[in-house]
Order: structure tokens, then C-alpha cells, then sequence
């Protein structure tokens, strides 16, 4: 396999992953808020912020031969992913203290909603993910 055939798998697994927790949000949106609360509050969470610069860099390089427009869209997941890694390195204090307050103040139905446009969101980019490997 050569270097895009590759990338082009990993975004294609990205893509799968993506969905598959999507699904699970939809189906369990309270069970996966809580697993969200308890790894925001692991004490290894920083590290969650390295592993998105690394997992989102390969996105930068994405490029669709047939395609550009969807190579576009990709790559900006990717800076979203690896701009996103930094804050999450240098702040976790920060959205601990988020979580917890979205726990305390959003009730049942506030929760639901912020699950559900989370899952919103990692369904359109898994979808994105899938169909450029497709495409």
C-alpha cells in the first residue's frame, strides 16, 4: 500500500469510529454523557488533547483526486481536530469544570439536546469520512 491508499483507510476507519459512537450517543445519550463526565475527570485526560493533533494531522493531508471539494472538507475537520488538541492540553481545568457545570444546571432534557448535537456532529463527519473513501 502506498502512502494515500493508507490515508485514505485511516480516514475511512476514522469515519466508521465516528459513526459507531454517534450511534451509541443516540441510543444511550445519558449513559455517554457519563462516560464523557468520567473521562474529562481521569487524570490522563490532558493526553486526550496530544492524541487529537495526532490523529487530526493526517486529516491536513487528505486530498480527493476525483473529488477536491470533499478533500476540502476533510482537511478542515482536521484543523478543527488539531486546533482543538492545544486547548484541551493546556485547559483541562476548564472543561472539567464545563462538564460538571452542564451536569448541574442542564437538566435531563439539556443533556439529551447537547448529546444529540454532539452525535449530529460526529455523523456528518464520519459520514463525510466514509463517503470521500467512496466516492
Amino acid at each position: 500500500m502506498n502512502p494515500e491508499q493508507l490515508l485514505q483507510v485511516y480516514v475511512l476507519s476514522l469515519g466508521i469510529f465516528l459513526i459507531s459512537v454517534a450511534g451509541m450517543e443516540l441510543i444511550a445519550p445519558f449513559t455517554m454523557f457519563q462516560v464523557w463526565r468520567r473521562w474529562v475527570s481521569h487524570r490522563i485526560f490532558p493526553l486526550y488533547g496530544v492524541s487529537l493533533v495526532i490523529m487530526g494531522f493526517p486529516l491536513t493531508q487528505y486530498r480527493h483526486a476525483d473529488i477536491p471539494a470533499i478533500g476540502y472538507v476533510v482537511f478542515a475537520i482536521g484543523l478543527v481536530v488539531v486546533f482543538s488538541g492545544p486547548f484541551i492540553l493546556l485547559y483541562p481545568e476548564k472543561i472539567r469544570a464545563m462538564v460538571s457545570e452542564i451536569a448541574e444546571t442542564a437538566g435531563e432534557d439539556g443533556v439529551r439536546r447537547l448529546v444529540f448535537i454532539d452525535a449530529a456532529m460526529r455523523l456528518i463527519a464520519g459520514g463525510v469520512f466514509v463517503y470521500s473513501y467512496f466516492a
